[in-house]
Order: C-alpha cells, then sequence, then structure tokens
C-alpha cells in the first residue's frame, strides 16, 4: 500500500486509487475528474451484496417472465 506503489498500479491499469495523494492524472480522465472534485460517484449495487449471492439467475429469471412478485420473494428469502 506504499503510495509509490499504488501510483504506478493505478498509471498502468488505468485504474483510480483509494489512498490519499494518489491520483490518476492520464489526460483521458480529465472529463471524470469533475465528479471525484464534487463527491458525485456512486457503487453498483452488487457491492452491496452478501458475499456468495449470486442474483443473476433471479434477475435472468425476473427479466423473462416480469413476475415482480416472484421475483420480490425469492430476492427476499436470498438476501
Amino acid at each position: 500500500m506504499r503510495p509509490e506503489v499504488n501510483q504506478k498500479y493505478i498509471d498502468d491499469q488505468f485504474a483510480f486509487s483509494s489512498i490519499d495523494g494518489v491520483l490518476q492524472e492520464n489526460e483521458i480522465f480529465e472529463d471524470v475528474q469533475p465528479y471525484f472534485d464534487e463527491e458525485r460517484l456512486t457503487s453498483f449495487p452488487d457491492h452491496f451484496y452478501p458475499i456468495g449471492f449470486s442474483p443473476e439467475n433471479t434477475i435472468q429469471d425476473f427479466l423473462i417472465n416480469k413476475n415482480t412478485d416472484d421475483f420480490l420473494k425469492k430476492m427476499d428469502s436470498e438476501w
């Protein structure tokens, strides 16, 4: 977690760092920077799923069958 190692990683991977002072300065991201500056970021819903919870099949079933009640019951029981 040394800043210099993390800087190399984010530069090589075109990623962003969670370490203060380690910044992604590649110009291809300049349009994204205001979202970081203004703290206008959000997480993906799957970041909140418990480990081992795999909702893909349940969601796919919902998209095919369009049964909201069954979908919500299944999500509640799995969650």
